[in-house]
């Protein structure tokens, strides 16, 4: 007596292996790419703010013929505080109104992470 088989299509275990190896190659390729375009923006990010604080002690110079004391009354935009990515910070200087923009490097510190400026 011929038996009939049942013909049922289904994922096979290589099917399944080759889906997840194409996923781990794509996201392989992917991820540097996206932390890259991470960096950029909080490059452009820390420019920004720097750019605008500037700005504020122009404006602040220009009403009061000095320069402020120090960035705390000035460094609101819409009642915000005007906060820098993370690894950047603004120095000021108020006996001229310069204004740096300093890069701090990430660096274990007592088992801690901490970010620190590197001449």
């Amino acid at each position: 007596m011929p038996t009939t088989r049942l013909s049922r299509r289904a994922f096979t275990l290589i099917d399944l292996m080759i889906t997840i190896t194409i996923i781990g190659i794509l996201a392989a390729i992917t991820i540097p790419i996206l932390s890259q375009h991470l960096s950029r923006s909080q490059d452009a990010a820390a420019v920004t703010n720097e750019r605008m604080v500037a700005k504020a002690i122009g404006l602040y110079y220009q009403q009061h013929a000095a320069f402020p004391p120090d960035l705390d009354a000035i460094t609101f935009v819409a009642n915000e505080p005007i906060t820098m990515p993370k690894g950047y910070q603004l120095q000021y200087h108020p006996n001229n109104g310069d204004l740096d923009l300093v890069v701090l490097v990430p660096a274990e510190i007592d088992g801690a992470l901490a970010y620190i400026n590197v001449p």
